[in-house]
This record gives C-alpha cells, structure tokens and sequence, in this order.
C-alpha cells in the first residue's frame, strides 16, 4: 500500500517515520522480502544553518519518539521499536563510550558528545511516552 495518512511532518513540527511504518508494513506482508541498501548511492541533502543546533536536535528527538509510539501502535511495538532496541543497546553505549575515551585523551568535546547521546535517548524517550 501506499504512506499511512496521519504520520509525517506536520506543519514546522518534525514528525516523520512515514517510511519506517511503510517498510514495516511491507515486511509483515511479506516477510521474506527483502530492501536492498545501496552505499554507493550519492545523495546530496541540504542542510539549513537552523537544523545544526541543539534546539533543533531537542525538537527532532521529542518528535522522533512520538512518531516511533504513533507507529508502534499501527504495527506493533515489537515490530515498530526493532530496530531502536538494538541501537539503544548497542550502537549508543558505544558512542557514549567513543566520547568518554576522546576526553580521557585529551578531546573535551567527547564529553559533549556522550552527553548529547543520553540526552538524546532520554528526550526521544520522553516524546515515546507522550506519544
């Protein structure tokens, strides 16, 4: 099918996952489908000066986390949250960990960077909730 209505940006709020729930969906249809993931792709994505601070980031974890509950909800939190159990176990701790050692060897914005990881996860969190 096509992008569920209702999930998505919305207006300057940063909702999305429409893609996520779509391939989701997909792979619950056909479970043994498979999406094939191209590194040699170019993609040139433009940033606005406005997205690069930490109040954008603030908005687009809250807004992450409720678009992760809207879509838990059409199809499931084990489905929906698959992919972030892992990189909350894993691929976070780990970055927590990168930036810690980059302070111990001297780069002190490994502790802003670790910081910005929990806080992150608990802001995505806090939105996950709401949601």
């Amino acid at each position: 099918g096509d992008f569920r209505n209702g999930i998505g940006r919305v207006g300057t709020i940063p909702l999305g996952c429409e893609e996520t729930e779509l391939c989701i969906r997909a792979r619950q249809a056909i479970p043994n489908a498979r999406f094939i993931y191209d590194p040699h792709t170019d993609i040139y994505h433009s940033v606005p000066l406005k997205r690069t601070g930490w109040a954008y980031f603030q908005s687009r974890c809250y807004a992450e986390g409720i678009s992760k509950s809207v879509i838990s909800k059409f199809v499931g939190q084990k489905d929906g949250l698959s992919a972030e159990r892992s990189h909350a176990m894993k691929t976070l701790p780990l970055g927590v960990m990168t930036g810690l050692g980059d302070t111990l060897h001297g780069d002190l914005n490994g502790m802003k960077r670790a910081g910005a990881i929990v806080a992150g996860l608990m802001i995505t969190t806090a939105g996950y909730i709401r949601g």
